[in-house]
């Protein structure tokens, strides 16, 4: 329900701005537009894959690393008795 209210929010705020830029000037409304949509389609086209694939390799080592320290709690004992604190 939260989402949905903040997406209204958003469409209705759109709206009512671009109403307002309509009534400045139309090129201006169209010329944002424009540059929202070039900018949205090149940003994502040049770092969209990258940042996924990057994501996903930080969220692997972040695991990996809860992971260790899992293993390293449960066996911390047998980890101080040997010394193994390297």
């Amino acid at each position: 329900m939260n989402f949905l209210l903040i997406l209204a929010s958003a469409v209705f705020q759109l709206v009512a701005f671009g109403h307002v830029l309509w009534r400045i000037s139309g090129y201006l409304l169209w010329f944002l537009l424009l540059y929202a949509v070039v900018v949205t389609v090149l940003t994502y086209g040049v770092f969209g894959a990258k940042m996924v694939s990057l994501y996903y390799q930080q969220r692997r080592k972040e695991a990996n690393f809860r992971f260790g320290l899992v293993r390293v709690r449960e066996n911390a004992e047998f980890i101080a008795l040997y010394h193994g604190e390297t």
